[in-house]
C-alpha cells in the first residue's frame, strides 16, 4: 500500500494563497496586454512594429485570459481540498477523543 503524503490543512491554505497571488498577477498581466500600441509609439521608422505587436497582443491576451481562468479554478480546487482535509482531520481527531 502506498504511503501517500502528509500535508496539513494550513499548508494547503498557504498554497492556495500563493496560487491566489499568481491569479492576481495573471489578471494584471492580462489587463496590461489588453492595451494597444499606437503607430507613433515606435517612431516614424518603427511604425510597422506597432502593427506586428498589436497582432500578437490578441494572441497573448487570449492566452493570459485562459491562464487566469485555469489558475482561478485551481485556486478554488485547492481551497476546497484544504477544507475537505480540515474536516477529515477534525473528524478523525474527534473520533479518537482528541481536539478541543
Amino acid at each position: 500500500m502506498p504511503n501517500g503524503f502528509d500535508v496539513s490543512p494550513d499548508e494547503i491554505d498557504a498554497h492556495a494563497k500563493a496560487v491566489d497571488s499568481t491569479v492576481s498577477m495573471l489578471g494584471h498581466a492580462g489587463g496590461a496586454a489588453a492595451s494597444r500600441l499606437g503607430f507613433e509609439d515606435f517612431g516614424v521608422i518603427g511604425q510597422s512594429f506597432a502593427g506586428y505587436c498589436n497582432a500578437y497582443m490578441e494572441y497573448v491576451t487570449s492566452v493570459l485570459k485562459e491562464a487566469h481562468t485555469a489558475a482561478d479554478k485551481h485556486a478554488e480546487a485547492v481551497r476546497a481540498w484544504a477544507e475537505t482535509n480540515r474536516v477529515n482531520e477534525d473528524s478523525i481527531t474527534s473520533a479518537f477523543g482528541g481536539g478541543g
